[in-house]
């Protein structure tokens, strides 16, 4: 219930787990098992239920965010990813990958995992427990600790697979995490060999052969370091080697009988606590030698502060940022300096949110940005998000071209190569739009919008797919013809693929990167004549950006329509080469007739890209209006609520740049309204004209349905106490 609450289902899934287990183990296996079948096993119950019931006020509203999270989006490979078995000597070997005691890395690795640091005595100790325990046939503790860490390996490992087929279990990412029930379980271990050692009733067993073992196992060490070099090679092996020493000597002094078993523990524990405080105190984990509290906090950035000074100057409140500076800034350090940035890391990050950004920002799978060069500031998707500010490394924007694009002008300039651009053209708080532009579904959108014919000032995007209601005069439909790829064949290579990387099952076409190679349609159908936008969604691996030529000819008999060559067009790369990492580009806007047609797409020069979608959609025959004479003021914001003034001189919709998310009530004049979403991921209302006073709250109704369940729950629980303690009376 505790890990519930603070947010974190792993964990608490994971001992939810481990009591099972053993509960179960105890109830079967163990030497009460006939006293405790069946109640241990209904006390397991009563546990569970219990503790899900107090977390319900947080397990209920996930269940409303989890299928719009990220986190629906798992897949294989976030799932079985896992240490090496190398990460193992961290057991007592902590500096084995570096980063300790000011030693620098010395290799690549996860820093959140690699810190499984036991100590020397307590891996030792943990030994002598399981021998206790495999004395008394009692094989739960050591088949846990195997069996957790073979599975914090992942797909290093051999159960990688089970897992993933496992209800409940293959939701979550990092197998590393079931080490967490091994560390668990050694730490228990090493109580109980301690306690082995100095119990009257075991300890003459133990005094026999113990202390001659650590002596073999000291010289092994010693020895390992002589005639292999690389041992001395790893930091802290002499560290390892003079604890085991001492440790020796403690144990021999005890079986002797020249020290009491009370101050053979007492030295025992104050040694394990000083390898403990020696490498966990006031380190760096996951940064170089330089002081954290430069690094990261409220008055600092990168060890600077000037950057953060001058938006802290900006007191417009209506603006956002975008950081393309890597960490601090690219991850979680708006969060401590309270600067609304729009990049950052968030592992409950609305899906959505993510393919948005991924249109104009080359990002990873969380909103962080990526690489150097393929990120495209001029976007109208940046504009929306209300990002006033860019913050950019100086050779970035000089690659990026920010210092020639006409919407941005540099106002700030650091003294360690950081400036700051502003952006002109951003868009603040809320915009009027007279009309509106319906597509028959979501995935569409995007790809419109990142094409040239999207203004973000004049055109406004309603997927009929999140409103079927629809119906309004001042909402226009747009043709769509999707073409997926199973329906392509390649020239004169090629193939259709399913990716197993995605949460649900798409294709994709692979393979026809080469120069000179085509793939092609003779499936595309066009219902109505009109000027039509291809768009495409893809990805590929990091090569040479794809350039794609592309022709449209009409492949009906007596057909008069010329074909169409459109202008090559470079697209810009991705982070990766599967669904979650795919962008959208358009290839070109094309005059059609009424017909069937064949498209074909020609690379034009060596580029692996995989092709997942493809769409023609109708723009309008007239230019999108222009909104005149609108206002929208008088502001509020807070955590759960947002208000403002409107005052429209014809019908039309109302955008604001928030998050469509679920939750949010409208009102309008104090009378109930829905809110649209639009653009993919914004909010909006439609509006008839006149002044109109708007407030938005958050009342997400699976919040109110979890505190009651958590509070009825807590209420049974006090009354139980209650009602056994005036039973005991």
């Amino acid at each position: 219930g505790v890990e519930n609450l603070v947010g974190h289902w792993q964990h608490a899934v994971y001992l939810g787990l481990l009591l099972f287990l053993y509960f179960g183990y105890e109830a079967c296996f163990g030497p009460l098992r006939r006293h405790l079948w069946p109640h241990w096993m209904v006390h397991l119950l009563a546990i569970g239920a219990i503790g899900a019931g107090l977390a319900m006020i947080q397990i209920v509203p996930a269940t409303e965010l989890a299928p719009h999270s990220i986190r629906s989006q798992v897949t294989y490979w976030n799932i079985t990813q896992g240490n090496g078995p190398a990460y193992l000597w961290t057991l007592f070997l902590p500096n084995y990958f570096g980063g300790l005691n000011l030693v620098p890395w010395l290799e690549d690795v996860e820093p959140s995992f690699n810190y499984v640091f036991l100590t020397v005595p307590g891996c030792l100790l943990a030994l002598v427990g399981l021998i206790e325990m495999a004395r008394r046939r009692n094989y739960f503790w050591l088949a846990l600790i195997v069996v957790t860490i073979e599975l914090s390996f992942g797909r290093n490992g051999h159960l990688a697979d089970l897992v993933y087929r496992t209800p409940l279990l293959n939701l979550f990412r990092h197998m590393p995490t079931y080490f967490d029930l091994a560390n668990f379980g050694l730490c228990l271990m090493a109580a109980f060999g301690m306690n082995a050692l100095i119990d009257p009733d075991t300890r003459v067993f133990y005094r026999r052969w113990f202390p001659g073992g650590l002596v073999v196992l000291l010289l092994l060490g010693a020895g390992w370091g002589v005639f292999y070099e690389f041992a001395w090679k790893i930091p802290g092996w002499y560290h390892m080697l003079a604890v085991l020493a001492l440790f020796c000597v403690l144990l021999l002094l005890w079986g002797r009988q020249q020290i009491s078993p009370k101050a053979a523990h007492w030295a025992v524990l104050g040694l394990m606590v000083f390898e403990l405080c020696h490498y966990s105190m006031n380190q760096v984990f996951n940064w170089s030698i330089e002081n954290p509290q430069t690094l990261v906090s409220y008055d600092f950035a990168a060890h600077r502060k000037e950057s953060l000074e001058f938006l802290r100057a900006d007191s417009g409140g209506d603006f956002r940022v975008a950081a393309i500076d890597g960490s601090p800034w690219g991850s979680n350090g708006c969060s401590v300096w309270r600067i609304p940035c729009i990049l950052g890391w968030n592992p409950i990050m609305l899906q959505r949110y993510r393919e948005y950004i991924r249109q104009f920002i080359d990002a990873e799978y969380y909103a962080l940005p990526w690489g150097e060069t393929e990120h495209r500031l001029n976007s109208p998707l940046l504009d929306l998000l209300g990002v006033r500010y860019v913050l950019i490394i100086d050779p970035d924007a000089e690659r990026l071209q920010l210092a020639e694009l006409p919407k941005f002008e540099k106002v700030f300039a650091g003294p360690d190569w950081r400036s700051i651009y502003r952006n002109k053209d951003y868009f603040s708080r809320a915009w009027f739009y007279p009309r509106a532009y319906a597509l028959p579904s979501t995935d569409s959108v995007l790809p419109l919008m990142n094409s040239a014919w999207f203004d973000a000032r004049r055109t406004l995007l309603i997927s009929q797919t999140d409103h079927p209601s629809g119906g309004s005069p001042n909402l226009e439909p747009l043709a769509v013809v999707a073409i997926a790829p199973d329906k392509f064949s390649g020239l004169p290579e090629g193939k259709l693929v399913v990716d197993e990387n995605c949460a649900e099952v798409r294709k994709f076409f692979a393979d026809w990167g080469a120069t000179g190679n085509s793939i092609r349609s003779d499936a595309v159908v066009v219902d109505q004549p009109g000027n039509y936008a291809l768009l495409i969604e893809y990805a590929d691996q990091y090569s040479t950006p794809p350039r794609i030529e592309t022709t449209i000819e009409q492949t009906e008999p007596n057909s008069t329509s010329p074909t169409a060559v459109l202008p090559p067009a470079l697209l810009a790369m991705s982070s990766g080469w599967n669904c979650n990492q795919t962008r959208t580009a358009e290839l070109g806007t094309v005059r059609l007739d009424q017909g069937k047609f064949r498209l074909t797409m020609k690379s034009l020069q060596v580029t692996p890209i995989n092709f997942y979608s493809l769409w023609l959609v109708r723009l309008p025959a007239d230019t999108p209006p222009a909104a005149t004479d609108f206002s929208l003021s008088k502001f509020e914001y807070a955590a759960n609520r947002l208000a403002f003034h409107a005052d429209l001189p014809q019908d039309g919709f109302v955008l604001m740049n928030e998050i469509y998310y679920p939750g949010w009530e409208a009102t309008v004049d104090g009378q109930p309204a829905e809110i649209l979403r639009a653009d993919s991921i914004f909010r909006a209302l439609l509006l008839p004209p006149g002044s109109h006073q708007i407030e938005m709250r958050f009342r997400p109704r699976y919040f109110r349905l979890g505190a009651a369940v958590s509070l009825l729950t807590l209420t049974g629980l006090l009354a139980f106490f209650v009602i056994q303690r005036r039973r005991e009376r």
